[in-house]
């Protein structure tokens, strides 16, 4: 009986853990973007937005280099987890 109980405590804690690392997972590039996102537009605000890429400042290129590096940490950190039985 105690056995059974504390492993049922132990896939409880083990589920919490993963459900945690999910939320953290999504919710820190989610954060990451909407900080960016709010620097951006301040950006913006001060300097009129670049059309062509000739035009484009560091800021663009910095800003969508981190949202594409975001996107990919995310998709292969879902792939492994899927992948993982």
């Amino acid at each position: 009986m105690e056995i059974g109980f504390t492993l049922a405590q132990l896939n409880v804690t083990k589920f919490l853990y993963e459900f945690s690392q999910l939320i953290v997972m999504f919710f820190f590039p989610v954060m990451m973007i909407y900080i960016i996102g709010t620097i951006y537009y301040v950006l913006r605000l001060i300097q009129p937005p670049t059309i062509s890429f000739k035009q484009a400042t560091s800021t663009d290129w910095v800003i969508v280099s981190s949202i594409v590096f975001w996107m990919i940490m995310v998709i292969s950190k879902t792939i492994v987890r899927l992948l993982q039985p």
